[in-house]
């Protein structure tokens, strides 16, 4: 309710939310000018359905690439070095 009541106070012409009966508090979807109703499981998803409003496709292919650092996969050799495998 906080968020969607001071981004009504912050002017911004355009404020998109979630559509009521995904709310926490359903009285929010008042202060938005745009309503999304989520049509995926993941929150990421969920998220980037926001986009769809403004006119950005939020289905393109993405890939979040993971690197540890050197001492982090050292760590990990050595344990996994540790570890017997029986079958």
């Amino acid at each position: 309710m906080k968020s969607a009541f001071f981004a009504y106070l912050s002017g911004a012409p355009i404020r998109i939310g979630w559509e009521r009966d995904f709310l926490r508090e359903s009285v929010s979807r008042f202060f938005y000018t745009e309503v999304v109703t989520p049509k995926r499981i993941h929150i990421i998803d969920q998220q980037m359905e926001l986009l769809k409003p403004l006119g950005i496709d939020p289905n393109w292919d993405t890939e979040v690439r993971l690197e540890a650092g050197v001492s982090a996969r050292r760590a990990v050799e050595q344990r996994l070095a540790g570890l017997s495998i029986t079958s």
